[in-house]
């Protein structure tokens, strides 16, 4: 599957309001816009200060996406004893995520991430869905030629 994506935000002081369009070729050839704002804060008024990044945003997907991820057909209803369900196009989350960066020199960054999302609408009504509510983390580590 490759996903084409297309972003745009604009910046006024430490907000950002953004739109990300993502059309999925292959899979499920569904398609998704996120909508969101993002603000940074630095502890330091200098450009190698760590930072403390908040993103708050919601998922819109179109029905295929909906029925890739979160759908049962008939088949599958029948292999896995579980309600056939088709999902249709709508609003499929809404998150919140805090980001703390911190750079080492010039070179290294480390990021740790902390994600909450709401699965929604009919994602939420999917029999695969087994808690609407869902936390996720990461620690990433980038080098920058």
């Amino acid at each position: 599957c490759v996903k084409v994506n297309i972003s745009a935000e604009y910046k006024f002081g430490r907000f950002a309001p953004y739109v990300n369009l993502q059309k999925h070729i292959g899979g499920t050839d569904g398609f998704q816009a996120q909508f969101g704002v993002e603000t940074v804060f630095s502890f330091y008024e200098s450009y190698a200060s760590p930072t403390l990044m908040l993103k708050i945003y919601t998922e819109y997907s179109n029905e295929e996406h909906m029925v890739g991820y979160y759908g049962i057909d008939a088949e599958q209803s029948s292999n896995s004893g579980l309600q056939h369900f088709t999902p249709e196009a709508g609003l499929s989350s809404y998150s919140v995520r805090l980001s703390y960066v911190h750079p080492h020199n010039g070179n290294w960054v480390s990021t740790a991430t902390v994600d909450f999302t709401t699965i929604t609408g009919d994602a939420a009504d999917s029999p695969l869905v087994l808690d609407e509510n869902q936390i996720s983390s990461g620690f990433f580590v980038k080098y920058t030629f």
